[in-house]
């Protein structure tokens, strides 16, 4: 009787598995292996696989010789160190700003707030090659409009501040997500807590650092590492306006990977990039989940 329930449970587990299990092999891990097989090869991405020559470790070796690669891999820290640095705490404070207003119609806010994140990259890019535009650009317009003309810049042009130009508009892009996440934390933490510490004489902003913030720990975790993550795919925002320009000052893996690919023709050295920059991103991640559950573990 249990032998026969036991071989029920276990076919309905396997039904309701295997087209997942379907989905996933062949939408990620045959597409992994082939990438990881190409990137041992000279294919062009034109010519037959039969034509293709096996070239071993050339492509891995070229590509720690090229100054690109390790100018890319180096933009690609710098944006996600500015995403940790900055992300995080702009959705966390927007999110307070918003749970602790006095405004009745929070969900009109919410709302409002949010529009950024629901418009398409594209759209976003365009929008703000016309802010940062040196002739007749928006924010130029209003530098010179208060007599700030010494700050006026070609924002994406100069290859100074072009990175952190663009940093500005992911951020802009993206926090309302996040925002949208720590809402739903802070609406789970108990009011009986912060109001305990209000009696104790803790002020505002002690009540959030003591109280609101290790609440919802483990959601500024979670925040953390998906603003990391985003950092190593940033992709569509870059290549929709600088294409890595000017002078490679922005070129991060993702529009390098597109170029050597596409505009070269080197799909063989574009897919080793790849693997590269899948493996690394994996190893960062790891590393910090593994630190963020040890720390969640101590405290």
């Amino acid at each position: 009787m249990k032998s026969g329930r036991r071989k029920k449970q276990l076919r309905n587990f396997w039904l309701f598995v295997l087209p997942a299990l379907v989905l996933y092999t062949a939408l990620w891990m045959l597409p992994l292996v082939f990438n990881l097989v190409i990137s041992f090869t000279n294919w062009n991405g034109i010519n037959p696989l039969s034509m293709t020559k096996i070239v071993g470790l050339r492509n891995y070796i070229n590509m720690f010789r090229d100054n690109i690669f390790y100018k890319s891999i180096f933009h690609n820290l710098e944006f996600t160190v500015l995403n940790v640095a900055f992300i995080p705490a702009a959705s966390f404070l927007t999110a307070i700003a918003v749970e602790k207003s006095f405004i009745r119609k929070k969900g009109f806010l919410r709302t409002t707030l949010f529009i950024p994140a629901i418009l398409p990259m594209l759209l976003v890019s365009i929008l703000f090659r016309w802010v940062y535009s040196v002739d007749g650009g928006m924010l130029n317009s209003i530098l010179e409009a208060v007599h700030l003309d010494s700050w006026q810049r070609n924002f994406l042009g100069d290859y100074r501040i072009a990175l952190f130009s663009l940093f500005v508009i992911n951020l802009w892009k993206n926090y309302p997500f996040y925002m949208t996440i720590f809402l739903s934390g802070l609406q789970s933490v108990s009011t009986d807590l912060e109001e305990s510490a209000k009696i104790d004489g803790a002020g505002y902003w002690q009540t959030i650092w003591y109280v609101t913030l290790p609440c919802i720990k483990p959601i500024v975790g979670v925040v953390v590492g998906l603003v990391i993550i985003d950092g190593f795919r940033v992709f569509d925002l870059v290549f929709n306006t600088t294409k890595g320009g000017p002078a490679y000052a922005t070129e991060v893996m993702g529009t390098l990977i597109y170029r050597i690919a596409f505009s070269d023709s080197r799909l063989g050295y574009a897919t080793a990039l790849s693997t590269v920059n899948v493996l690394v991103v994996l190893v960062i991640s790891f590393i910090y989940f593994k630190w963020n559950r040890s720390s969640e573990v101590d405290s």
